[in-house]
């Protein structure tokens, strides 16, 4: 099930790239939206890494709440926020 979810997010994301487009040559998308993309090369790897070390970290920061290396009130915590949302359950183990 973890390839179709991929290829899910695939298709997602060309999907937005292809509306993104489309809109943004019509002028329908407002310049402060996608503005703090900077012109500059090197401003953009900058941007770029930023972003996609802060969305590892953030990952790697649940993956270990989730597994408790945190300490069991975080354990606790993220358990009990993570039963809150019954889509993301595993199937075994419903709430209902």
């Amino acid at each position: 099930m973890p390839i179709l979810w991929g290829i899910r997010i695939s298709i997602l994301i060309f999907i937005l790239i292809v509306v993104k487009s489309a809109l943004d040559q019509r002028g329908l998308i407002p310049s402060w939206v996608f503005g703090w993309i900077s012109d500059d090369p090197q401003i953009r790897e900058f941007e770029f890494s930023l972003i996609f070390f802060g969305c590892f970290g953030l990952w790697l920061i649940v993956k270990l709440a989730k597994l408790g290396a945190l300490g069991d009130v975080t354990k606790t915590m993220f358990d009990g926020i993570l039963s809150t949302f019954s889509f993301l359950s595993p199937k075994g183990h419903s709430s209902k």
